[in-house]
């Protein structure tokens, strides 16, 4: 008997975000993560911030239709051609 696992899909105007690991530079999230709204999901990228003024701390984020790998190559290729060298 074999048991196939039932692929995790994200409901409907739910998320979720995770404490990313992979940072390297200071300009990449603190936060990645996923939510579904209107059947479109959306790459999540968060920011822990400080306010300037009250010092108090709070996220910004940015939501993000996914790309797929074909559309960043093809950027990447964009990206080279445009290089003056």
């Amino acid at each position: 008997m074999s048991e196939t696992k039932k692929k995790f899909e994200r409901k409907e105007l739910q998320g979720a975000i995770f404490k990313n690991k992979n940072k390297t530079k200071e300009n990449q999230p603190d936060y990645t993560g996923d939510c579904k709204i209107d059947g479109t999901v959306y790459n999540i990228s968060c920011w822990v911030n400080e306010s300037k003024s009250s010092g108090e701390k709070y996220f910004g984020c940015k939501f993000q239709i996914p790309k797929d790998k074909e559309e960043e190559k093809e950027e990447e290729n964009l990206k080279e051609e445009e290089l003056p060298f």
